[in-house]
């Protein structure tokens, strides 16, 4: 069975779609087969009984869904505007043509008669067609090698290209397989080679590396041997807190003086604890003077930094 139909107002990454949703309005068969070949928004579009072809296949050993389909019209040149007979290899097709694209058409086992020809005629709305005319002018070209072509979406393109995709791909494959292998090798003896230089170059940098290791030790205890000696004495500090006491009457009762921090307690009846931060601070080696929590009469408790201290 054939059928033409414009979808003109349909999108065209839609249109596909479109044939497949109107195949069961247009086909008597309960599963139906297929081939469409389109021209602008008309899809010309033959139908068969999909159960037939299967059964034919397995008549002829032949697996069904390595059989592929295709109406034999579509391998017969396309003809002018107007009504043609064309002679197929069993058979004869009534075609009516319009702008390069088949509109109508129908087969039977004999040629057209003059009523098949008012018949189309009638359908497609055209004027009375001479019947003797259109015998006479009957067409039985040879099949060409390759169907009509339109536009192929890719889904179709893929299963029509499937054998010769999987034999550029399993190429493409084998391709990729060997430069990855000759990668691989040659990596692997550029990785040999660098080890071995690299063992060579311990072996000969070795005594460089123990002296330089031996080197950076001695540098960081001379450094902190530096900062130990850099800081002040606990006589220099002794000295600053002794001139800085206002009061002659006042001694010392507790000196801590540890990483930095001096701890310092003094006894004076007449102790201004005022007076001694600012005679503390002062001092060029003390720092951050805080009086301390002792609340004993003329007891005074400072906490501050040694300057110099790290």
């Amino acid at each position: 069975m054939f059928r033409c139909e414009d979808f003109a107002g349909v999108p065209n990454q839609h249109r596909r779609r479109a044939v497949t949703l109107r195949l069961p309005l247009w086909s008597p068969f309960q599963r139906t087969g297929h081939h469409c070949v389109w021209a602008g928004s008309k899809a010309m579009v033959w139908l068969w009984d999909a159960d037939q072809v299967v059964a034919d296949a397995e008549q002829l050993g032949q697996r069904p869904e390595n059989v592929r389909t295709v109406p034999e019209t579509v391998f017969y040149p396309r003809k002018p505007d107007g009504v043609h007979v064309q002679r197929c290899r069993n058979g004869f097709e009534l075609q009516h043509w319009r702008d390069e694209v088949l509109i109508d058409a129908f087969w039977q086992p004999q040629a057209p008669a003059a009523e098949d020809v008012a018949r189309l005629a009638a359908r497609q709305g055209l004027p009375d067609v001479d019947h003797g005319q259109i015998s006479a002018q009957t067409v039985a070209n040879t099949l060409a090698d390759d169907p009509w072509s339109g536009p192929v979406a890719i889904p179709e393109w893929l299963v029509a290209n499937e054998r010769r995709l999987a034999t550029i791909g399993i190429a493409l494959f084998a391709v990729a397989a060997s430069w990855q292998e000759g990668r691989i090798w040659h990596s692997t003896l550029a990785a040999d080679r660098a080890e071995d230089e690299l063992v060579a170059i311990e072996e000969e940098l070795g005594p460089l590396f123990q002296q330089r290791s031996e080197f950076l030790a001695l540098h960081r205890r001379n450094e902190a041997l530096a900062g130990i000696l850099a800081r002040p004495s606990q006589a220099a500090v002794m000295r600053q807190a002794d001139q800085a006491i206002p009061s002659e009457d006042a001694e010392f009762q507790e000196w801590r003086y540890q990483q930095g921090e001096l701890r310092l307690v003094v006894t004076d009846p007449a102790a201004d604890p005022v007076e001694y931060v600012r005679r503390l601070e002062a001092q060029p080696l003390l720092s951050a003077v805080e009086p301390g929590p002792s609340r004993r009469q003329g007891r005074v408790e400072f906490n501050m930094r040694v300057a110099g201290s790290r």
